[in-house]
């Protein structure tokens, strides 16, 4: 067995990362076991996580399974087992990269990554990291795609994808990507859905040298004859070199990734070979203009797992007399019980009787302040979900939640998971790690349990679900001048008890939000507002923030909620308590009131007054 890290080993820790898993079967007989990966103690992550796999005698199976990046910064043995023998074992080692770029090369042939030798990170930060990748090794799952900020292809390599593969790519691309497409015969972009994602129709195949790239870095012109694919602009496209009917650079935004095409095989001796190779590519990369947010979901740091852990830890199903009532029966237990009902038996001379009564009243305090308590206490598994749906459009938004189980008895849970979801375990610190949690990742969906999870021990699912379904906030908004005005369409699938927009650091309530509901917009802005104050004006506008569970989830992850939107478009942030189908525990459950916030870029069209 063997098995690689992240792409060329490198992978973000905040994201989960693709481990790709090679297993030979040398035997004569069928193979069927598990890969297992074994958490350890690593707070607040516990148990394992495994999957099910099957090998044919004499041949080899390659699996590509996903690890929170958390995790594989510790390291960390995968094991091949069947019925609780190990028959192989393989220790996961990558290279840590958070803060950097990483691009990818999607090529076959290893040496195709030097045209990005010397090119630095878009966000000024460090060089670019450049990662080698075969075809085959691209996952199908968007997920799993996180680590990279960019991805090239041309029009071999493209060929060889799956149409997975090209699918999990164009929804990285709307979640915040940048694909681009090069290459001469053909071009990546005349190729399946990349045409669609394409800036331009590719056409004219000449042969050059390069002129026209020369101009655009105000570097010297190539050497050596270069093939350049000319192509005619959408549209929607930004042409950077060349026109708009001879396209040989151009640019187009997707949601919030941008799609980039280049008329030409990027890896080509002539292109790396040229002194204006690296200075043409950095200056690419900074004419991108890419929609992404400020700030992206830290699936494993501080606006993730531990943010809603915090939140989803208090169960508003633990009802508990007020404060008051128990200085009460603790003032009067103490006055009447001791110095006042001790004067009354000596002024009757029965001072001796104190020696009975006292205790007496003591049983009866006792075991009523018990018996209440056996009242409150809930007699099955308490559960809490909470969680952010991250929209980027109507066919796709990213759920990041945590279900919370907890009960008075010592008990075993288990919660379902659908397809498309990436799941961990985790587990209160005071609870130890009882390695009771196993998260097993089938086809159709995945399931979590804990075994024999001692009385009040909290017990946690963290999960990042990629949803086809849930609808989006339909926008038709113009900004003039200071005014924000038009309407917004919940087409979403749920109602939100409070909404409101986020426009250039300032508030706007929109009330409740029914689904199918229209709401007007017509807002002055203040030109000299106060922008400092976001997060106070927004809790003000969604109530569900004032108190409980609400107040803990916005207090944590109100920072990323209310990240700074790309310039020249507003934020949406509701507010809903509707069940999302995530989570399905396996068992009778008492459910507190679901809370989940939900985030979404809008367009504004600018009027010129």
């Amino acid at each position: 067995m063997s098995a690689g890290v992240g792409f060329q080993s490198y992978f973000d820790p905040s994201v989960w990362v693709p481990v790709r898993v090679t297993v030979t079967n040398p035997e004569k007989t069928r193979f069927q076991g598990q890969l297992v990966y074994s958490v350890g103690q690593k707070y607040p992550y516990e148990g394992v996580l495994e999957w099910p796999v099957q090998v044919n005698p004499r041949r080899s199976t390659v699996l590509t399974i996903g690890v929170p990046g958390a995790l594989l910064r510790h390291g960390g043995n995968l094991r091949l087992m069947e019925h609780g023998n190990t028959y192989a074992s393989v220790h996961l080692l990558g290279i840590s990269v958070e803060g950097s770029d990483v691009a990818g090369v999607v090529s076959d042939f290893p040496q195709a990554v030097q045209f990005l030798a010397g090119v630095s990170s878009a966000n000024g930060t460090s060089e670019l990291v450049a990662a080698y990748i075969r075809p085959q090794a691209i996952p199908s799952s968007v997920q799993l795609l996180q680590t990279l900020r960019y991805l090239y292809l041309d029009g071999a390599v493209a060929a060889e994808l799956s149409s997975r593969q090209a699918e999990a790519i164009a929804a990285w691309v709307r979640s915040g990507g940048i694909l681009i497409l090069g290459g001469v015969q053909p071009n990546a972009g005349q190729l399946g859905v990349f045409s669609a994602l394409s800036p331009v129709n590719g056409s004219i195949v000449l042969d050059g040298y390069g002129s026209q790239l020369a101009s655009f870095v105000s570097s010297t012109p190539l050497h050596t004859a270069l093939p350049l694919l000319y192509g005619s602009a959408k549209t929607n496209a930004t042409v950077l070199v060349g026109t708009a009917k001879k396209a040989l650079v151009a640019v187009r935004a997707l949601d919030r990734g941008e799609v980039v095409y280049v008329g030409f095989n990027a890896a080509s001796s002539a292109l790396i070979s040229w002194s204006g190779n690296a200075l043409l590519w950095d200056t690419i990369l900074h004419s991108l203009h890419s929609a992404i947010l400020s700030a992206k979901p830290d699936l494993f740091g501080t606006n993730g797992a531990l943010a809603l852990m915090g939140a989803a830890e208090q169960f508003p199903q633990l009802h508990s007399p007020p404060l008051f009532i128990w200085e009460i029966t603790f003032g009067l237990y103490t006055f009447l019980c001791g110095p006042v009902l001790y004067v009354i038996l000596r002024r009757r001379r029965k001072n001796e009787w104190a020696w009975f009564v006292l205790p007496l009243i003591s049983l009866v305090v006792a075991g009523s302040i018990y018996e209440l308590g056996v009242i409150q206490r809930p007699n099955g598994i308490l559960t809490q979900n909470v969680g952010l749906v991250d929209v980027v459009n109507a066919q796709l938004a990213q759920m990041i939640g945590m279900e919370a189980l907890m009960s008075p008895q010592t008990r075993s849970y288990s919660v379902l998971t659908p397809k498309n979801t990436w799941s961990v375990a985790l587990a209160e610190e005071a609870t130890g790690y009882a390695e009771d949690g196993r998260v097993s990742f089938f086809a159709a969906h995945n399931l979590a349990t804990f075994s024999h999870v001692r009385a009040w021990g909290g017990r946690f699912v963290y999960a990042v679900h990629e949803a086809h379904h849930f609808g989006q906030i339909d926008a038709n908004l113009y900004a003039a001048g200071d005014t924000l005005a038009g309407n917004l369409t919940n087409d979403t699938n749920v109602d939100f008890s409070d909404a409101a927009l986020i426009d250039r650091g300032q508030v706007i309530d929109l009330g409740s939000l029914k689904r199918g509901a229209i709401v007007q917009v017509d807002a002055m802005l203040n030109p000299k507002g106060n922008t400092r104050d976001v997060l106070s004006a927004l809790a003000s506008a969604l109530q569900s923030a004032s108190h409980g569970v609400g107040h803990a989830l916005f207090n944590e992850v109100g920072t990323f909620i209310a990240a700074k939107s790309p310039f020249g478009d507003v934020l949406f942030v509701g507010w809903t308590h509707d069940e999302q189908t995530v989570f399905t525990p396996l068992a009778h459950t008492l459910p507190a009131t679901p809370q989940w916030i939900v985030r979404q870029v809008l367009p504004v069209i600018p009027v010129v007054e």
